[in-house]
């Protein structure tokens, strides 16, 4: 099974990998699931280090909508606050760096 996942396309591979993900989340299995592929990957390229956890490889698909997820989430609670305040001030005064 884990040599056809090597070979979806590049769009059937970005959705599973989001699907994957989702599903872990819920289990709590997000961090197994991602280790799993990206183990897989070494394995699967012991040979070739050039090939490691390549840009278009499901091990680092999955760790890039892992980190946008988390890292969304870190970011609005801990910039929320300020952004919305900037905005606010943006109403009440224009905060173009070079205005003409």
């Amino acid at each position: 099974m884990l040599k056809e996942l090597f070979i979806l396309k590049l769009i059937d591979a970005d959705e599973l990998c989001e699907t994957l993900l989702t599903m872990s989340f819920v289990t709590g299995t997000d961090m197994k699931l991602i280790r799993y592929f990206i183990e897989a990957d070494f394995i699967r390229n012991k040979d070739e280090e050039s090939n490691l956890l390549m840009e278009g490889s499901l091990a680092t698909k999955l760790l890039k909508y892992y980190l946008v997820g988390i890292g969304n989430s870190y970011l609005i609670e801990t910039l929320g606050k300020i952004i919305d305040q900037i905005t606010i001030a943006e109403r009440k005064a224009s905060l173009e760096i070079n205005p003409r």
